[in-house]
């Protein structure tokens, strides 16, 4: 009987460390496999956001071009119009263009004309109160981030501008475009710009219906410029890391970026043609979540 015993023994505690064994090898292939799928989820999640971000700035570019449509003022602008006559000429211009071009879902707040010497033409802002108030004039105050656009509209860029600055009376960023407007006959010889700042809003909302999980945190944020958007939970220690990686973006400082990768994952999905890129940092604790369930 000893020896019967001895062998059953054997064959069960064999069998078991087969089978503790199988089972060990088969949770961390599947949990390595769950995690990288979970990953893949989230990067795709980003790219459906950056897609939908995409079509709204190309209908604002679109938008923003038609300003062609506005015979009377490139040919004032070709002519080198004085600033004097250009005002008393195109007053309402701006406030023409910006009601009747920009669709409600665009929320154009502000909309001005400058010509080649960056003196504004025309300005148009949707409303004026103690907490709706928007500048006259983007470069009469630096804080509205007006050293960006000047370079841009100094650059050779003929491309869509977009950066953003904050409002301190809508105590939130406000999202800006731009867009240099060419002599019909020099396309080359800028005779003017256009600038169209937009409600932020209308981000958040397409962040809001592709990323679900305050836990991780966006932001949008265009390479050389400040953040335009940021949503999400921060704890401490990853406000710091966030505040690191968004200063080297905005220094263009790309290979100093540096991410603490035992604690979060981080994404980067970029844009075919505008520069706006999506970044994000999810706890790797969350996409873990269904390796605990699996373990």
């Amino acid at each position: 009987m000893k020896l019967r015993f001895k062998i059953l023994l054997m064959c069960l505690g064999g069998t078991l460390f087969v089978l503790v064994l199988q089972a060990v090898l088969y949770q961390r292939t599947s949990a390595k496999l769950i995690y990288e799928q979970a990953k893949s989820a989230s990067e795709a999640s980003l790219e459906n956001m950056q897609n939908e971000i995409y079509t709204f700035i190309k209908n604002m570019e679109s938008s923003m071009i038609e300003i062609y449509n506005e015979g009377d003022l490139i040919e004032a602008l070709e002519q080198d119009m004085s600033i004097s006559e250009m005002r008393n000429t195109f007053n309402r211009e701006a406030f023409e263009v910006g009601t009747t071009t920009y669709g409600s879902d665009q929320k154009v707040l502000a909309f001005y004309i400058y010509n080649d010497n960056n003196e504004i033409v025309s300005t148009y802002r949707k409303a004026v109160t103690p907490k709706h108030n928007y500048p006259l004039d983007v470069f009469s105050d630096e804080t509205y981030n007006a050293e960006a656009l000047r370079e841009y509209v100094d650059s050779e860029e003929t491309g869509l501008f977009i950066s953003s600055y904050y409002n301190s009376y809508r105590e939130k960023n406000v999202t800006r475009f731009a867009l240099k407007i060419c002599n019909n006959r020099r396309f080359d010889e800028m005779v003017g710009y256009v600038v169209c700042d937009v409600d932020v809003q209308v981000f958040q909302s397409i962040i809001e219906r592709h990323i679900n999980d305050e836990k991780m945190f966006v932001w949008l944020q265009p390479v050389g410029d400040r953040v335009m958007l940021s949503l999400g939970v921060q704890t401490t220690e990853e406000k710091e890391n966030y505040e690191q990686i968004s200063t080297d973006i905005q220094n263009e400082n790309l290979s100093e970026v540096n991410v603490r990768k035992e604690q979060w994952e981080f994404f980067q999905v970029e844009q075919n043609k505008y520069n706006v890129v999506a970044y994000s940092l999810m706890p790797q604790e969350l996409l873990e979540q269904n390796q605990k369930t699996l373990t």
